[in-house]
């Protein structure tokens, strides 16, 4: 599987299959998502965080396959998104007190 992707889009920071390896979701240092179908090998969603910061992590959601959770840097953020629709779904931001 070769994954052609635009330098403009940010280099690649995180990247996850679902259980059954169909798709691939990479997660860039732009704070966009793409999802690739490893049964044709195409793109077949993208979706960007507003702040545009880097993706540090993406996760498979325990319970829902057409979810994934997200955390980005420097915000403190986690966010699921919906993998259909390329919606966000959620956001929750942790706050450091000391």
């Amino acid at each position: 599987f070769d994954v052609r992707r635009d330098l403009k889009q940010g280099f690649i920071t995180s990247m996850i299959t679902d259980p059954w390896c169909t798709w691939l979701a990479c997660g860039s240092s732009n704070g966009s998502i793409e999802i690739y179908d490893f049964r044709f090998m195409v793109p077949i969603q993208q979706f960007e965080h507003r702040s545009r910061t880097s993706v540090v992590r993406l996760s498979n959601h325990p319970f829902l396959n057409s979810r994934i959770v997200a955390s980005y840097q420097g915000n403190n953020e986690i966010c699921i998104w919906n993998m259909d629709s390329g919606s966000k779904l959620s956001t929750s931001a942790v706050s450091s007190h000391n």
